[in-house]
Parts: structure tokens; C-alpha cells; sequence
């Protein structure tokens, strides 16, 4: 009698255990349907675009996963880490962009940020003291002339919390280069 309730006991327990696993895998299937539906977006696609430009930040750790690795200055061949995930969407958050020349006599890029965006980059700065930030724009391909790949056109090293609307950045591209991105930004936020 002991082996035919023991029996039953593993028949039932059995059962159950295949009722559990096939109703978890009818959640998941509703699941993966419902989020096909929707139309999930990747970060990428919902807060920008691979084709304007963008601000990543210095990865604290080099080489890790969710980092990439960039050349700047770009002729120089050597390599940083950045964030794989951008920061910042420039042409969202800037009332406009100019070419300027510095205290020094060097040229920057200057970007006059939304009030938005100034709170944004105030936060950003907030977090990554002591790095840098690399301004990254697609830039003609040179090995397939009909495609882009993002390059690092700029850089802004965070010695502080930055709380301006007057952003200046540090060019690594050339005069030709920066007078066009100066256009397309200016083009995106609508300055005439």
C-alpha cells in the first residue's frame, strides 16, 4: 500500500510540474507577441540617430562589457574607452552652433544649449568628473565612400559641474569638417 501512495504522490507532483512549466511558457510566448506588437525600440532608435551628433562619456573601465573603443585624436591611432550608450543628443538639446576662436586663438566649436539641455549636461558633468567627453558625429567613410562611420570630432574634459548654456568643445577634425557639422546642427535645431 506504502508504494502505491508513494506512486501517486510523484504522479500528482509530476503533473503539477508540467502544468507549471507549461503555463510559465505560455506567459513567456504572450510576452515576446506583446512586445513584437508594440514595437519595442532600442535606446538608439528612440532618443536619436546613428546620423547626428552625439556625446559619449570616458568609461570608468576599460574593455569591459557595454564599452567601446575609439581612436582620438583620430590620426593619432591611439585608443579610448567610451560608454557604448550615448550620453546626450546634441541636435535635440541646442538652440544653435558657431566656429570661434578661444582666448588662445584656437578654434572650437561652440554649442548654445537649450535650457533643457544645459540641466542635462549639468547632470552628466555632475557624474563624470575628472573624464572626458567625446562629441561623436558620422563622418564619410574612407574605405566605403558611399557609407558614414562616427568619428570623435570633439572632446570636453570635466574638471567640474558645468551649469552653462555656452558649451565651448575642443575639435580633433578639420576646418571643412567642423564648418559642416556647424551646418547640420544648425540645420537640425532650425537656425536659418
Amino acid at each position: 500500500m506504502t508504494y502505491s501512495l508513494l506512486n501517486l504522490v510523484f504522479a500528482v507532483a509530476l503533473g503539477s510540474m508540467k502544468r507549471l512549466t507549461n503555463i510559465f511558457n505560455l506567459i513567456l510566448a504572450t510576452g515576446f507577441v506583446g512586445a513584437g506588437l508594440l514595437g519595442c525600440k532600442s535606446p538608439l532608435s528612440s532618443a536619436g540617430s546613428q546620423h547626428e551628433m552625439a556625446i559619449f562619456g570616458e568609461a570608468a573601465t576599460a574593455g569591459v562589457h557595454l564599452t567601446i573603443q575609439i581612436e582620438v585624436p583620430r590620426a593619432s591611432g591611439k585608443a579610448k574607452w567610451i560608454d557604448a550608450d550615448p550620453l546626450f543628443w546634441v541636435a535635440d538639446r541646442i538652440l544653435g552652433a558657431t566656429l570661434v576662436n578661444d582666448q588662445q586663438g584656437f578654434e572650437v566649436l561652440r554649442l548654445v544649449l537649450t535650457s533643457a539641455g544645459a540641466r542635462e549636461f549639468e547632470s552628466i558633468t555632475s557624474r563624470y568628473q575628472q573624464r572626458n567627453l567625446f562629441f561623436m558625429y558620422p563622418m564619410p567613410d574612407p574605405v566605403q565612400p558611399d557609407k558614414t562611420k562616427p568619428c570623435c570630432v570633439g572632446t570636453y574634459r570635466v574638471n567640474g559641474i558645468v551649469a552653462s548654456r555656452v558649451l565651448d568643445v575642443i575639435p580633433d577634425a578639420s576646418h571643412s569638417e567642423l564648418e559642416m557639422i556647424v551646418k547640420d546642427l544648425n540645420k537640425k535645431a532650425g537656425v536659418k
